[in-house]
């Protein structure tokens, strides 16, 4: 069987912060963007201009979600919340200061089960609202990002692209937007045998660089408060991140495996002994099978994918055209 994964399958949800100063920019800047490509969108929380911003970009809003004592959302209830009100195949959550210029439409051979699809980012500084409406101002955007832009390491993960009814869907309290639930995220999806599938190689993403002026006693110019301890704690040191994914996606929608990263995670599983006697002898079988086939063939090299100005702005007209 093959796993049919486009945009009109997904609906994208977030935890916006409140829309005021730079955040307003740039969090405008990327909802309208998933809207453009043509995602369903979800946004979630009751911070300052959210309903509004919904209300204008023409999205769905669910105002109650559950908080840490200094109201910072909760991402296991608002996966529950993205989850109960979807109604999509597939689901993601994305951070709210990343662009996308690319929908998606892939075929994913014998991965027609559960998975978890990331991607790295590239940095750039954004200071204004973008009309995506407007080609010269969608070009100025492609060549700033290939002028300035710096693609981020692995460590940093700003989207998960999964089915509705992944296992991946229950979490522990982390709060949002504090370090150390999205390597525990992909951690856990390892642990139970999931497909990590890389998708930087099939489409560029836009990280708009920002302050942490937002975090409540914060410590530092950085995102550390008493949130981020939590978070750190709840994660107990796990850890991957998306260079342990075990396959690749090309710029033509083709999917690569990568025989020495899936025989590391199934060792990984067999070490930590987080399944019966049965699942192990299978585990470890795995692990001889995927090192062999590592041994004769090499990982398909794939480069980050860089943005199509062309492509980007025929989609964003495309998109309007069938709107109307």
């Amino acid at each position: 069987m093959l796993a049919s994964l486009t945009t009109e399958d997904v609906t994208l949800f977030a935890l916006p912060k409140a829309f005021v100063g730079h955040s307003a920019v740039i969090q405008e800047n990327a909802i309208s963007s998933w809207v453009k490509m043509g995602y369903q969108v979800l946004l979630l929380g009751r911070d300052e201009g959210i309903a509004a911003a919904a209300k204008r970009l023409g999205v769905e809003h669910v105002e109650a979600v559950e908080e840490t004592e200094l109201g910072t959302p909760l991402l296991s209830s608002a996966f529950r919340i993205a989850r109960d009100h979807v109604r999509t195949k597939y689901m993601g959550y994305i951070n709210a200061d990343i662009m996308l210029t690319h929908g998606v439409d892939l075929i994913l051979p014998s991965l027609q089960g559960d998975f978890v699809c990331v991607g790295q980012r590239t940095d750039v500084d954004v200071e204004v609202v973008i009309d995506l409406d407007d080609d010269e101002a969608c070009f100025a955007l492609v060549d700033r990002v290939h002028q300035e832009g710096r693609l981020h390491p692995v460590s940093g993960i700003d989207y998960f692209l999964l089915p509705r009814e992944s296992k991946m869907c229950m979490l522990p309290d982390f709060a949002v937007g504090r370090p150390g639930w999205d390597n525990w995220f992909l951690d856990r999806a390892q642990r139970l045998s999931l497909p990590v599938i890389d998708l930087t190689g099939y489409m560029a993403v836009i990280h708009q660089n920002h302050d942490y002026g937002h975090i409540k006693k914060q410590r530092g110019s950085g995102w550390d408060n008493p949130e981020t301890d939590m978070n750190r704690e709840i994660a107990g040191g796990r850890y991957c991140d998306i260079g342990s994914a075990g396959y690749r996606v090309n710029e033509d929608g083709e999917v690569f495996a990568r025989w020495s990263k899936l025989a590391r995670m199934h060792y990984r599983i067999l070490k930590h002994g987080e399944c019966g006697v049965f699942r192990r002898m299978m585990h470890g079988l795995k692990v001889l099978l995927y090192w062999m086939r590592g041994k004769v063939h090499d990982d398909v090299i794939v480069e980050a994918a860089k943005i199509d100005g062309e492509r980007f702005v025929t989609r964003v007209k495309r998109m309007e055209e069938a709107a109307r």
